[in-house]
């Protein structure tokens, strides 16, 4: 989810049906470690990620290629 903002601002949420809170914080750094890495890339506005059953089994470069993938498409407008 995305909304216009004056600044960016992302926001994390990772359900109790995910996994565990150990691996759900994990799910969690990971989404952090992405979006700092890709920070200069996005525009301002505030970002809600919403991770899925599925994330509890991806590695890094997983989560890393799906999410500079939802942003290329984002931001093409597809």
């Amino acid at each position: 989810m995305y909304l216009e903002s004056k600044e960016k601002m992302v926001g994390y949420t990772v359900s109790k049906k995910v996994a565990k809170a150990v691996e759900r914080n994990k799910i969690k750094r990971r989404l952090r470690a992405v979006f700092r890495a890709e920070q200069s890339l996005l525009k301002d506005g505030f970002y809600l990620l919403v991770a899925k059953q599925s994330a509890s089994g991806a590695t890094f470069q997983k989560l890393y290629g799906d999410i500079k993938k939802s942003l290329s498409l984002f931001y093409s407008g597809s």
